[in-house]
């Protein structure tokens, strides 16, 4: 069985691009310094042959970063087979029960993400899987809000959230500039002109 060591001295693995690259020539077809692997077709993700056995590099990757094969299955947080940086990486032997939250190997914890447009947003990272989840139901009840273009619920989340003012901001980047139909400014300023009146009924 391959270990860390033996793997380090073959390869060099960049976690934040995910690419392997030899660090002494193999052969004629895999000389040092170049990318390692080739692509499965049928899956779109790459493998690399070592001493005859063919090895997906999603599990590689794990094995250079951790010292110890992934447990499980390795599934793709992005969902692209061909993406194997680190981050996008999850061993499914330790997933989480609730929609919208995974764990991350770096930073050992669990995180937060949704999705809008298509596009996956990460929330953050938490110390439990529940921080993490209620961070998802924030996220998610704001963007319910937005859509509906209610400025009442927008605030009653900003109440639970005991958060001053300036924490809408951390919204905004994926969901108000890509909503311009909200009209943002117009309803943030409607907003603050009836806080009072929304205070005494809250």
């Amino acid at each position: 069985m391959l270990t860390q060591t033996q793997l380090k001295t073959i390869l060099h693995y960049d976690p934040a691009t995910g690419v392997f690259r030899w660090l002494v020539e193999m052969s004629t077809r895999a000389k040092q310094g170049e990318i390692a692997g080739g692509m499965v077709a049928k899956s779109n993700s790459r493998q690399i042959k070592i001493h005859t056995v063919n090895y997906p590099t999603s599990r590689l990757a794990f094995l250079y970063m951790e010292g110890e094969w992934p447990k499980g299955y390795v599934r793709r947080v992005n969902k692209d087979s061909s993406d194997d940086a680190y981050d996008n990486l999850v061993d499914t032997a330790k997933t989480s029960k609730y929609v919208g939250v995974c764990w991350n190997q770096r930073e050992s914890k669990w995180v937060a993400y949704t999705c809008a447009d298509d596009k996956q947003k990460n929330l953050g990272y938490f110390d439990t899987e529940e921080e993490a989840y209620e961070a998802v139901k924030i996220k998610e009840r704001t963007l319910q809000a937005l859509r509906d273009n209610d400025i009442e619920e927008f605030y009653r989340i900003w109440i639970d959230l005991n958060k001053p003012l300036s924490f809408m901001h951390w919204w905004e980047d994926t969901t108000l500039e890509r909503s311009p139909s909200h009209e943002w400014a117009k309803a943030m300023e409607w907003w603050l002109m009836k806080r009072e009146a929304f205070e005494d009924t809250l």
